[in-house]
């Protein structure tokens, strides 16, 4: 039968109760497989430093002046696990590795005026943390976190380093709504992402928008906002409310629904190509700026209809890979004639698998192959699964339209 033994190194002050709190003001250290619990309000002042490779238990609220810190090569856990509001407050930022929040009282159950920086996993078990002026829940490059949902999530900006994909566990009122984005190009990247559970109108005018774009859903909308003006493109993935999904009766099946986003310069709102998975309710575009994004629904352009006989393309979009002579490659028919375009394939992470320009030309088929440089799988086979595509094409009159969608490697 395993044993838990609790051990706590101290040296200069260490760890002293003091009128109902735990301050530390010297050196502390919660050694791996051991725990540490802090039942009274925990405060680390300037002087102090406190590295945590086991367990420790906030009972309370969380003060850090000083140092807090931990050892990357150990499973420290950091466990908010309050029975009344925490406040997570200080003038330096926490450096936690782990993390678990549980608190079931009055929500929002943590409020969060310091700076605390996540570097291994986000355990959502219970609780809403709500991020105040000045307060920052930050995501190292390879962090993660599971179990965020309507009762267990951020409300306020969620900070995001590095360039691999990310689901931002944003909320707003009560209300989970997150977004996801994909892999990007750029290793220096940061993001800040939120949800808001209102109407935009009265910030962005839902009046000022492209012809196509019908009418912009007053219910929800996000804010992305980056350390670059330019984001080299990447996947941007927003959940889709049921209402949204209802067939409207007056469009006669002319509308589909689509991202936009907020066009500071121009002062409207812009739609994007967009990729509709109505079985998960997520909608998926790529963005090539930060800012305001919605949904909303738009009118198909001419042509849309792949089943038209006024669609200038038709879509095959399953690949068998089995070098059958049946759907071996990605087939596109009509391109032989809009020779003028560019293909991009992505996988579900949103990291690039395949780019080709005048896709279909001289047998320039995909075939379920990477053809991107720096990419994992380059020159092998890719794995089963859904990818999704992003076609741009000149027609006739020199119009240039796009298409996304998803295929199948099976």
């Amino acid at each position: 039968m395993n044993k838990i033994f609790v051990i706590i190194i101290t040296a200069v002050c260490g760890s002293i109760p003091v009128s109902g709190q735990t301050v530390n003001s010297g050196q502390l250290k919660v050694l791996p497989e051991t725990k540490f619990s802090s039942v009274a309000d925990f405060k680390n002042t300037n002087t102090a430093s406190l590295e945590n490779n086991g367990t420790f238990f906030v009972h309370a609220n969380f003060h850090n002046d000083g140092i807090v810190e931990y050892d990357p090569t150990q499973e420290g856990v950091t466990r908010f696990v309050g029975q009344r509001q925490q406040n997570i407050s200080g003038a330096v930022v926490s450096k936690l590795n782990h993390t678990l929040f549980n608190n079931h009282s009055e929500q929002p159950a943590l409020l969060l005026t310091g700076e605390i920086s996540i570097g291994g996993n986000s355990d959502f078990e219970y609780g809403i943390i709500k991020v105040e002026e000045n307060g920052s829940f930050i995501f190292e490059e390879n962090a993660t976190h599971n179990n965020a949902d309507m009762n267990s999530h951020v409300e306020g900006f969620v900070e995001r380093h590095g360039k691999n994909e990310f689901n931002f566990p944003v909320g707003h009122n009560g209300f989970y709504n997150p977004k996801a984005i994909g892999v990007s190009q750029r290793d220096d990247i940061v993001f800040r992402g939120t949800y808001r559970k209102e109407n935009s109108n009265s910030q962005y005018p839902h009046s000022q928008k492209e012809e196509n774009i019908q009418f912009v859903d007053t219910m929800h909308y996000w804010m992305l906002e980056c350390n670059h003006a330019e984001i080299q493109e990447l996947p941007l993935s927003l959940s889709i409310d049921e209402n949204l999904l209802e067939a409207d009766p007056e469009s006669d099946g002319n509308t589909e629904i689509a991202i936009v986003r907020w066009d500071s310069e121009a002062q409207h709102w812009k739609s994007y190509t967009t990729i509709v998975d109505t079985d998960q309710k997520l909608a998926t575009a790529m963005i090539e700026r930060a800012g305001i994004f919605a949904l909303a629904k738009i009118k198909k352009s001419d042509g849309d209809d792949e089943n038209s006989k006024n669609s200038e393309i038709i879509v095959y979009n399953g690949i068998s890979g089995n070098n059958d002579g049946k759907n071996d490659f990605f087939f596109i028919d009509g391109l032989e004639k809009l020779t003028e375009n560019s293909l991009e394939i992505y996988n579900r992470w949103g990291g690039k698998v395949f780019d080709a320009n005048q896709y279909g030309s001289h047998e320039n088929w995909f075939r379920g192959y990477s053809n991107v440089k720096g990419t994992i799988d380059k020159g092998k086979k890719l794995p089963s699964g859904t990818y999704f595509y992003v076609l741009t094409y000149k027609i006739a009159n020199g119009k240039i339209k796009k298409k996304a969608g998803y295929l199948y490697i099976n």
